[in-house]
């Protein structure tokens, strides 16, 4: 298992939080690592052999979707999606949320806690 430990920031930068996921190498979260690796920009090849380690999550970044959970009384944010990189211009559509989707329309938590949804991490 790998703990990630995310710097997450509002659109215009001012607002940090951190923000704990953890990767777990089970058959079961083989999809969440490919989708932390492909949200910060590594090419996926499902058929080739994988050697991922902590020490390659290092000064990553992409964007990521937060959600609001209750833990003992207690609101925290926790990782819903991490979105697909934007598309080079000219190159088509995006593979990232569409505005509109369920993932864009998360409630946001209590004001000074979270970056709005679908921040850069």
């Amino acid at each position: 298992m790998i703990e990630l430990q995310l710097d997450c920031y509002s659109d215009d930068q001012t607002q940090k939080v951190r923000v704990v996921d953890r990767l777990v190498f089970t058959p079961n979260s083989f999809w969440k690592i490919d989708s932390f690796r492909r949200c910060t920009g590594e090419k996926i090849d499902a058929q080739a052999k994988v050697s991922f380690e902590a020490e390659d999550c290092i000064d990553r970044k992409g964007k990521v979707g937060l959600k609001t959970t209750m833990y003992n009384g207690k609101a925290r944010n926790e990782v819903d999606f991490y979105a697909e990189p934007e598309a080079e211009p000219g190159s088509g559509s995006g593979n990232g949320p569409r505005p509109g989707s369920p993932q864009q329309q998360q409630p946001p938590a209590p004001k000074g806690t979270v970056p709005k949804s679908g921040q850069p991490f």
